[in-house]
């Protein structure tokens, strides 16, 4: 909430000894956002006469209620923020309260968060107990809480579309990151049409920050309102106030718009939004000189447009308090907006955009990824309508949904397309496979076991990737290691859990946070792939988390996980991986190179089969019908040292036998 005025397992952790810094520091104290829309998300909670829709509507339509089950935090808070997403005809509505379990097991009564019905919304008046209070649109807890549950009132025909929860430890010391800027998509400046809240009617002008600011992210998005209207539409009808956070997203579902508030904690975060072509609307505090450049002297709450970032990495805003639309346009220098951002207001944000496209995850260790919605085969090793698969925490754009199904660019999978252009992956998931996320953190390590059991989590494949917040060593106490206890690296999951798994299962990678470095081995990338030997061959396969453990991936996904597990990130398919690949010849070829092979007749230019080189005459290699280590000699009549790259060799191992090119390609130094 906003004024609007410009003006004013803990016994096993303390035998070991911290080895790294955090990896990850802005996600112990930066707190959570919980965004729940996709039928996976909704999957144990109590509906009580509420139809469920299709995810290509929404997610449940009125009359009725959702209550959700109990949902623990990643640690202790004392502050959340509610927000949601509906389409209400005339005389629906919606109303949202929440519970909470402190850290003593008391449960709290529930506390109302705020009501909409289409024309305009309202916080619920005050709310005072023993364990919390409810500031207009905040829930401020005087004892710590561990856990909460939510419960969505929907009237009528209203239809629910998502719901969102940011909580944190106010107590806990902000992460204002100090880590060195690193220029990526996100050095980009999205064209924001500028106004001043200034310019409006004196009733009004000194108020309206945030709905000056929302308004121009509404044009952003081709939702052209007067300043004036959005203000009265976000006004709350109980305090009178404009800054109401929840009303303010609100306000963007009720035109047609999905979005949600959050603490985003860090410049990561807000940069990989920006990055994503989405503005953020940022509160902010600062005293006297602490925002340079600034068209205020101070303020204790304030809103403004986050429209991008210079090469330097400091900030272009569109602040509303300037006293002219063609002031707006600031750049703020990235120490000081970090101050009054992330330390001051705990990196608070409106994350405004269209239902479609959207940034989604993967939430299941392994995700099919098909050509067409159905036809799924989920039995079939060979099923011809599986494109590739996508991992637990894999980055996915969300581009329109049919049912229940997405269609989803794997932007972790490059793969080359017509007019020379490299673009992911392209195809269609289960909406049960995936779920909304703020902010997922910078990974920091790579599974490198075939598949990693997380304690009381999910079964990880090879390649998938995690945030770290800690690097845990054994402890010696007079020369002796404290028994049971191996070295664990603490990741952290979409949930926002920490949990501890074994360092030998995990390579960590090079860190931003860190002087560390941890450059890719070509005998790392073999004993990935050798732990594939024997797993039987899966079309399209790329996981090795499969329901059956006997199942393993096709050839380009073999290669493609033993390098991830390095930190390199190859292209999805052979064909790609070709076009990428260093062309070297045969005296060059070192271990970890790859072999590829072209196809038959018209497809002989086309790379249709990817192998790695694993020194002397040896080959590791996944093909009809499973992964094997072989030589030159027993695939094509003669050892390696007789054949040079670009030759036509006779494929033996090829049901029917054939003549085909064969190529040597390197990603990595010779002296890797």
């Amino acid at each position: 909430m906003e004024n609007g005025t410009p003006h004013r397992d803990a016994a096993a952790v303390f035998l070991l000894a911290l080895a790294a810094a955090s990896l990850s520091p802005v996600l112990a104290s930066a707190g959570m956002t919980l965004i729940h829309s996709t039928p996976l998300d909704f999957k144990e909670a109590k509906i009580d006469g509420l139809k469920p829709l299709p995810f290509e509507r929404g997610a449940f339509a009125g009359p009725g209620t959702l209550e959700s089950p109990e949902i623990a935090a990643p640690q202790p808070f004392d502050n959340l923020v509610g927000s949601w997403n509906a389409d209400l005809p005339k005389g629906a509505s919606i109303e949202l309260h929440v519970q909470v379990k402190t850290e003593t097991g008391e449960r709290s009564g529930w506390y109302g968060l705020g009501r909409w019905d289409g024309a305009g919304g309202r916080s619920l008046g005050k709310q005072d107990d023993a364990i919390g209070w409810v500031d207009v649109d905040t829930l401020k807890l005087k004892k710590k809480a561990v856990s909460f549950r939510y419960r969505a009132t929907l009237e009528r025909k209203a239809v629910l579309r998502k719901l969102a929860f940011t909580f944190l430890d106010m107590t806990a010391a902000p992460a204002v990151s100090t880590s060195p800027f690193r220029a990526g998509p996100w050095v980009r400046e999205l064209n924001i049409t500028p106004r001043s809240q200034m310019e409006e009617q004196d009733k009004y002008k000194s108020n309206i920050c945030s709905p000056t600011s929302l308004s121009m992210v509404l044009e952003f998005w081709g939702v052209r309102k007067k300043t004036v209207d959005v203000a009265l539409m976000v006004q709350d009808r109980e305090s009178q106030l404009f800054g109401n956070w929840p009303l303010n997203v609100a306000c963007a579902a009720n035109a047609g718009l999905s979005g949600y508030v959050a603490r985003l904690g860090s410049f990561d975060a807000a940069q990989e939004i920006i990055a994503s072509g989405r503005p953020l609307v940022a509160s902010i505090t600062f005293g006297k000189e602490e925002l340079s450049g600034a068209p205020i002297k101070s303020t204790s709450g304030h809103l403004l447009v986050i429209a991008g970032f210079t090469e330097s990495g400091d900030v272009i805003a569109v602040d509303p308090a300037s006293k002219t639309r063609g002031e707006a346009r600031r750049i703020y220098k990235r120490a000081e907006f970090a101050k009054a951002w992330l330390g001051k207001k705990r990196g608070l944000v409106y994350v405004i955009g269209p239902r479609f496209p959207v940034p989604m995850v993967a939430v299941t260790p392994t995700v099919d990824l098909l050509k067409k919605p159905g036809g799924e085969k989920a039995t079939d090793t060979m099923n011809p309508n599986r494109l590739t698969q996508l991992l637990y925490g894999e980055k996915v754009l969300a581009l329109e949904a049919d049912g229940d199904w997405v269609k989803v660019e794997a932007v972790e999978q490059d793969a080359f397309k017509q007019q020379s252009k490299w673009k992911p992956y392209t195809g269609w998931v289960r909406a049960d496979a995936l779920t909304e996320v703020a902010y997922a953190g910078e990974p920091g390590a790579v599974v490198a076991a075939r598949r990693l059991v997380v304690p009381g989590g999910p079964t990880l494949s090879m390649g998938t990737k995690l945030p770290v917040d800690e690097v845990l060593k054994e402890a010696h106490t007079s020369g002796k290691a404290a028994a049971g206890f191996a070295d664990q690296a603490i990741v952290r999951l979409l949930d926002g859990r920490a949990v501890a798994v074994p360092l030998a299962d995990v390579r960590l990678l090079d860190s931003p946070f860190l002087d560390f470095k941890n450059p890719p081995s070509r005998s790392g990338i073999l004993a990935a792939a050798e732990r594939f030997i024997d797993d039987t061959y899966v079309w399209g396969g790329r996981s090795g988390a499969h329901a059956d453990p006997a199942w393993g991936v096709d050839c380009s996904g073999l290669v493609n996980l033993s390098y991830r597990v390095e930190g390199i990130d190859l292209p999805r398919d052979a064909h790609d991986q070709f076009l990428k690949a260093k062309p070297v010849r045969r005296a060059e070829l070192k271990p970890g190179d790859l072999i590829f092979l072209g196809g038959r007749d018209k497809d002989a230019e086309r790379i249709t089969h990817v192998m790695l080189y694993a020194g002397g005459d040896d080959i590791l290699e996944s093909r009809s019908p499973k992964a094997v280590r072989t030589t030159f000699r027993k695939n094509y009549g003669k050892p390696l040292t007789d054949i040079e790259s670009g030759d036509t060799v006779e494929d033996l191992s090829a049901a029917k036998p054939f003549k085909r090119t064969i190529r040597f390609g390197a990603f990595l130094a010779p002296d890797s």
